[in-house]
């Protein structure tokens, strides 16, 4: 098989690709243990910036366990009580999560607050995150300000109009 032939016939199987047949709801009070554990290891593990010789450095990383553990829980339980969370999740089972997203209620400026988005590896791609954000308010062309920069969100300024505010997670403190 030629290798033009190899590439067209992957990208009609990759065009029939559909995300799992799934709902989206509020968060529930059973949900802010996988909440809270999928945010601080996520977040632990992002890398922010490089540091003078180039390398990865992540944030949080000089940081000691016990504080940056003890430190989020506390912070991710307030903002899940003052934010508007909402889960994506399998059809006929709603205790099965594949994505979450944590925005605040308030638009300073028309600004959509992104606290987080979460999407387990496995369902990445298949469009959970854009449909969480159109769900809390996002329409195109809003700008979003996040208030936990990841690399996720350092690539989505291409397209969207993002900024970086960590001081609005304390809003209310």
């Amino acid at each position: 098989m030629d290798d033009k032939v190899e590439v067209e016939a992957l990208a009609v199987d990759v065009e029939e690709i559909q995300a799992p047949p799934h709902v989206v709801r509020m968060a529930k009070e059973q949900d802010i243990n996988f909440i809270l554990s999928s945010w601080m290891k996520s977040y632990r593990k992002t890398v922010l910036i490089r540091d003078d010789r180039g390398e990865p450095w992540n944030h949080s990383r000089p940081c000691k366990d016990e504080d940056y553990y003890n430190g989020m829980q506390r912070l991710i339980a307030h903002l899940a009580q003052r934010s508007l969370v909402l889960i994506a999740c399998a059809a006929d089972d709603p205790d099965t999560i594949y994505a979450w997203v944590c925005v605040d209620e308030h638009r300073p400026r028309g600004a959509l607050v992104v606290h987080y988005i979460y999407c387990k590896s496995p369902y990445r791609q298949f469009g959970f995150a854009t449909e969480l954000m159109r769900r809390a308010g996002y329409q195109i062309g809003d700008e979003i300000i996040a208030t936990c920069w990841t690399g996720s969100a350092h690539h989505m300024k291409a397209r969207v109009k993002i900024t970086y505010n960590p001081y609005l997670l304390f809003k209310g403190n």
